[in-house]
């Protein structure tokens, strides 16, 4: 007897949502039915994008190396929820079918208080870093002053501080993270820096 194909996490939240099964907000239900609507469409004319589920599992796995940094769990490897599997899923999945490059270059996320989104960004930021390939990569955590910029720096320093498979590929500062064969950087990055000539971000993490 043939065994059915379990969906992909992004997909599947995507039809849960859609059905009515997980209530959502209007921009979320949307956000899910252009992703179901593009499934269908890979492979026709003038639409050139696919959905990697290689490319999105690897965001998946690279979260079982980022520990959890407070609270009952801290230690412990961070687990994605269905709705954090399904946004960083589009981001990371989609790409050009010919060149690989992702097709979305900006998400926006919106989260009530407590649900991690400040742990979940530190953690695509560390990706960024050291995941997703890029030679010499900058990317910054970025806000309108120094002391909202550096939350999301500090917890990402936590974190490759407290995740030994991601520590040992870093050098880390009180205000750079460093590659150690790649270089490029991760730090803090506000309105009251005062020279922002030669930024070239590969990756920037707006709070």
């Amino acid at each position: 007897m043939a065994t059915r194909r379990k969906l992909h996490p992004c997909t599947q939240y995507a039809i849960d949502v859609v059905s009515g099964k997980r209530i959502t907000g209007r921009l979320e239900r949307l956000a899910c039915e252009r992703h179901l609507t593009d499934l269908d469409r890979q492979g026709s004319k003038n639409f050139p994008w696919i959905f990697s589920e290689e490319k999105a599992n690897r965001i998946y796995e690279w979260f079982r190396y980022c520990k959890h940094l407070e609270g009952p769990l801290a230690g412990e490897p961070i687990e994605l929820q269905p709705f954090q599997m399904f946004d960083l899923g589009c981001v990371f999945g989609w790409v050009h079918k010919d060149t690989g490059f992702r097709r979305f270059k900006k998400g926006f996320i919106e989260e009530a208080r407590k649900n991690g989104k400040s742990i979940t960004m530190s953690g695509v930021a560390l990706y960024l870093m050291c995941g997703d390939g890029e030679e010499s990569p900058q990317v910054y955590c970025t806000a309108v002053d120094k002391k909202q910029a550096r939350i999301v720096y500090k917890a990402a320093k936590n974190m490759a501080e407290k995740s030994p498979d991601i520590r040992k590929r870093l050098r880390i500062r009180n205000y750079e993270i460093s590659h150690i064969t790649r270089n490029g950087e991760l730090s803090p990055f506000s309105r009251e820096t005062k020279n922002k000539d030669g930024f070239n971000p590969s990756g920037v993490i707006i709070d």
